[in-house]
Protein backbone atom coordinates (compact mmCIF):
# COMPACT_ATOMS: atom_id res chain seq x y z
CA UNK A 1 0.00 0.00 0.00
CA UNK A 2 1.61 3.16 -0.68
CA UNK A 3 0.89 6.05 2.13
CA UNK A 4 3.00 8.65 0.28
CA UNK A 5 -0.43 10.25 -0.56
CA UNK A 6 -1.74 10.71 3.12
CA UNK A 7 2.23 11.82 4.03
CA UNK A 8 2.31 14.38 1.55
CA UNK A 9 -1.12 15.92 2.24
CA UNK A 10 -1.29 16.04 5.78
CA UNK A 11 2.64 17.18 5.72
CA UNK A 12 3.79 19.38 3.25
CA UNK A 13 1.71 19.27 -0.08
CA UNK A 14 0.07 22.61 -0.59
CA UNK A 15 -2.45 21.59 -3.45
CA UNK A 16 -4.31 18.49 -3.46
CA UNK A 17 -5.12 19.36 -7.46
CA UNK A 18 -1.47 19.17 -8.06
CA UNK A 19 -1.23 15.69 -6.37
CA UNK A 20 -0.93 13.56 -9.70
CA UNK A 21 2.35 15.56 -10.78
CA UNK A 22 4.22 15.18 -7.27
CA UNK A 23 3.38 11.78 -6.92
CA UNK A 24 4.86 10.94 -10.40
CA UNK A 25 8.13 12.25 -9.36
CA UNK A 26 8.35 10.16 -5.91
CA UNK A 27 7.30 6.54 -7.62
CA UNK A 28 10.93 6.47 -9.52
CA UNK A 29 13.52 5.28 -6.77
CA UNK A 30 15.02 8.09 -5.41
CA UNK A 31 15.07 10.20 -8.49
CA UNK A 32 16.94 12.99 -7.62
CA UNK A 33 16.67 15.17 -10.42
CA UNK A 34 12.53 14.49 -10.99
CA UNK A 35 12.48 15.71 -7.18
CA UNK A 36 14.79 18.77 -8.26
CA UNK A 37 12.85 19.49 -11.33
CA UNK A 38 9.31 19.47 -9.09
CA UNK A 39 10.38 21.63 -6.30
CA UNK A 40 12.38 24.15 -8.73
CA UNK A 41 9.11 24.32 -10.60
CA UNK A 42 6.48 24.15 -7.71
CA UNK A 43 8.59 26.34 -4.86
CA UNK A 44 6.86 29.47 -4.92
CA UNK A 45 3.69 27.55 -4.55
CA UNK A 46 5.18 25.42 -1.39
CA UNK A 47 5.77 28.54 0.02
CA UNK A 48 2.32 29.91 -0.48
CA UNK A 49 1.66 27.95 2.33
CA UNK A 50 3.29 30.08 4.92
CA UNK A 51 2.85 33.62 3.41
CA UNK A 52 -0.74 32.56 2.53
CA UNK A 53 0.42 33.82 -1.06
CA UNK A 54 -1.55 30.35 -2.34
CA UNK A 55 -4.73 31.80 -3.90
CA UNK A 56 -8.70 31.19 -3.45
CA UNK A 57 -10.09 32.22 0.36
CA UNK A 58 -10.24 27.71 0.87
CA UNK A 59 -6.64 27.09 0.31
CA UNK A 60 -5.52 29.99 2.71
CA UNK A 61 -7.94 28.91 5.01
CA UNK A 62 -6.62 25.12 5.01
CA UNK A 63 -3.35 26.28 4.82
CA UNK A 64 -2.93 28.98 7.62
CA UNK A 65 -5.46 26.54 10.16
CA UNK A 66 -3.41 22.81 9.28
CA UNK A 67 0.23 23.57 7.47
CA UNK A 68 1.24 26.45 8.92
CA UNK A 69 0.19 25.40 12.49
CA UNK A 70 1.97 22.18 11.92
CA UNK A 71 5.24 23.84 10.88
CA UNK A 72 5.00 25.94 13.92
CA UNK A 73 4.23 23.00 16.39
CA UNK A 74 7.04 20.46 14.74
CA UNK A 75 8.98 23.64 14.92
CA UNK A 76 8.63 23.50 18.37
CA UNK A 77 9.45 20.28 18.96
CA UNK A 78 12.27 20.09 17.05
CA UNK A 79 13.66 23.49 18.56
CA UNK A 80 13.23 21.81 22.75
CA UNK A 81 15.57 18.85 21.29
CA UNK A 82 18.25 21.12 20.23
CA UNK A 83 20.91 22.38 22.46
CA UNK A 84 21.53 26.26 22.77
CA UNK A 85 24.30 27.53 20.37
CA UNK A 86 24.20 24.30 18.47
CA UNK A 87 25.67 23.59 14.78
CA UNK A 88 22.69 21.94 12.84
CA UNK A 89 23.25 20.59 9.14
CA UNK A 90 19.07 20.96 8.19
CA UNK A 91 19.04 18.37 4.95
CA UNK A 92 16.26 18.97 2.71
CA UNK A 93 15.77 22.42 4.23
CA UNK A 94 13.50 23.77 1.36
CA UNK A 95 12.37 27.43 1.84
CA UNK A 96 14.52 27.70 5.56
CA UNK A 97 11.29 27.55 8.01
CA UNK A 98 12.98 25.43 10.13
CA UNK A 99 16.74 26.41 10.26
CA UNK A 100 15.07 29.87 10.86
CA UNK A 101 13.14 28.56 13.50
CA UNK A 102 16.61 27.22 15.07
CA UNK A 103 18.14 30.07 14.68
CA UNK A 104 15.67 32.48 16.20
CA UNK A 105 14.62 30.49 19.01
CA UNK A 106 17.76 28.34 19.71
CA UNK A 107 20.28 30.76 18.38
CA UNK A 108 21.95 27.73 16.64
CA UNK A 109 23.60 28.20 13.30
CA UNK A 110 22.29 26.13 11.09
CA UNK A 111 23.70 24.84 7.43
CA UNK A 112 20.45 24.14 5.20
CA UNK A 113 20.97 21.96 1.58
CA UNK A 114 18.61 21.00 -0.81
CA UNK A 115 18.79 20.27 -3.96
CA UNK A 116 16.62 22.66 -5.60
CA UNK A 117 17.92 26.31 -6.41
CA UNK A 118 14.22 27.84 -6.80
CA UNK A 119 13.76 27.35 -3.44
CA UNK A 120 16.82 27.58 -2.02
CA UNK A 121 16.64 31.36 -3.16
CA UNK A 122 13.69 31.63 -0.93
CA UNK A 123 15.59 30.41 1.98
CA UNK A 124 18.50 32.65 1.78
CA UNK A 125 15.52 35.55 1.28
CA UNK A 126 13.68 34.22 4.48
CA UNK A 127 16.84 34.43 6.27
CA UNK A 128 18.12 38.17 5.16
CA UNK A 129 14.79 39.18 5.67
CA UNK A 130 14.64 38.35 9.27
CA UNK A 131 18.34 39.03 9.30
CA UNK A 132 20.00 35.37 9.94
CA UNK A 133 22.12 35.47 7.43
CA UNK A 134 25.03 35.08 9.54
CA UNK A 135 23.60 31.82 11.21
CA UNK A 136 21.44 30.13 8.35
CA UNK A 137 23.45 29.34 4.72
CA UNK A 138 21.80 27.28 2.50
CA UNK A 139 23.48 25.32 -0.04
CA UNK A 140 22.55 23.83 -3.62
CA UNK A 141 23.37 19.54 -2.67
CA UNK A 142 22.35 16.08 -2.75
CA UNK A 143 23.21 14.74 1.15
CA UNK A 144 24.15 10.96 -0.27
CA UNK A 145 26.85 12.79 -2.38
CA UNK A 146 28.15 15.94 -0.13
CA UNK A 147 31.16 15.92 1.18
CA UNK A 148 30.80 17.64 4.42
CA UNK A 149 33.76 19.38 5.49
CA UNK A 150 32.80 19.78 9.09
CA UNK A 151 31.03 18.28 11.90
CA UNK A 152 27.57 19.03 13.19
CA UNK A 153 26.01 18.88 16.47
CA UNK A 154 23.20 17.67 14.76
CA UNK A 155 21.26 16.54 11.69
CA UNK A 156 18.06 17.02 10.88
CA UNK A 157 15.55 15.87 8.07
CA UNK A 158 12.23 17.29 8.69
CA UNK A 159 9.84 15.23 6.29
CA UNK A 160 12.92 14.04 3.99
CA UNK A 161 12.96 10.51 4.36
CA UNK A 162 8.95 10.36 2.51
CA UNK A 163 11.21 11.36 -0.29
CA UNK A 164 13.52 7.96 -0.25
CA UNK A 165 12.16 4.37 -1.02
CA UNK A 166 14.83 3.29 1.03
CA UNK A 167 16.26 5.79 3.52
CA UNK A 168 18.83 3.66 5.34
CA UNK A 169 21.73 5.33 3.12
CA UNK A 170 20.70 8.70 4.44
CA UNK A 171 20.52 7.39 7.82
CA UNK A 172 24.04 5.65 7.73
CA UNK A 173 25.26 9.31 6.50
CA UNK A 174 23.66 11.29 9.00
CA UNK A 175 24.79 9.36 11.99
Amino acid sequence: TDTRLGIGINCCYPNFQHWNRFAKCFRMTQNRAAVEKYFDREAQRFEGIYTTANTGLLQKFVDRLFRTRMLQRRNAVVADMIEAGANCLDVGCGSGRTAIALAQTRDATVHGLDISATILQIARENAANLALSNRCSFEQADFLSWPAEQSYDVVIGVGLLDYFDDPLPFLQKAA
